[in-house]
């Protein structure tokens, strides 16, 4: 008997070990990133070319088994003289829209919930590997983009130790574009500052001359 409590006890804490190295931030060859948050939240994105989506949720682990449980947001269409409703939302903050605001949310390229992504993987080694409607794991390699094939299954690029709330891995890419626009912009600023000094040194030496001109 104490043997086997001894057995089991040295088990325990491999399975909780297991569970807490899950999340982290996993990637695949297919445009997906998917963010497993420690708060037992998550965020999904995929890209490709123009066009994008995202979706947020929670999470949960049974032994090696990740479910994904999507938690979509809506904002409230707003529509006079008729019944408002609801609609998936463009952004993290559920808001009250315009029949035109929703209109051109519809124009753009990228958005909730507009790619079909698995909700159920085999977690290994710091993989996550579909599990299909069978219950088989989905390992069979899919070309992208060229003729050469790829693993279907995602890989942690990175751990999380801790979760920054409200701040989705969807933003994170924005973010980045962002940062780079504003350091491009500060960079052509002196660009032009180096290209107008001369200018102003020429222009300010040619008044001097005409009001030393004017004086004599």
């Amino acid at each position: 008997m104490n043997r086997l409590l001894s057995i089991i006890l040295i088990i325990l804490p491999l399975g909780v070990y297991n569970q807490n190295a899950i999340p982290g931030i996993y990637g695949n060859n297919f445009g997906e990133e998917l963010r497993l948050n420690a708060d037992s939240t998550f965020n999904y994105t995929w890209r490709f070319d123009l066009s994008s989506s995202w979706t947020n949720g929670k999470w949960k682990a049974n032994n090696d088994t990740v479910y994904l449980m999507a938690v979509l947001v809506f904002d409230t269409l707003r529509c006079i003289g008729d019944k408002d409703s609801l609609v998936l939302s463009n952004d993290y903050q559920s808001k009250e829209i315009s029949k035109s605001d929703y209109a051109i949310s519809q124009i753009s390229t990228g958005g909730q919930d507009r790619h079909i992504f698995s909700k159920k993987y085999y977690y290994n080694k710091n993989r996550l590997i579909e599990i299909d409607c069978n219950g088989k794991l989905n390992t069979k390699k899919r070309s992208y983009l060229s003729n050469k094939k790829y693993n279907p299954w995602y890989i942690k690029k990175k751990l999380i130790l801790h979760t920054t709330p409200n701040k989705p891995a969807a933003s994170n890419a924005g973010g980045f574009r962002k940062q780079a626009f504003i350091k491009s912009a500060i960079n052509r600023g002196k660009e032009n500052i180096k290209q107008v000094n001369p200018a102003l040194a020429a222009a300010g030496r040619t008044l001097a001359g005409i009001k030393k001109t004017t004086t004599q």
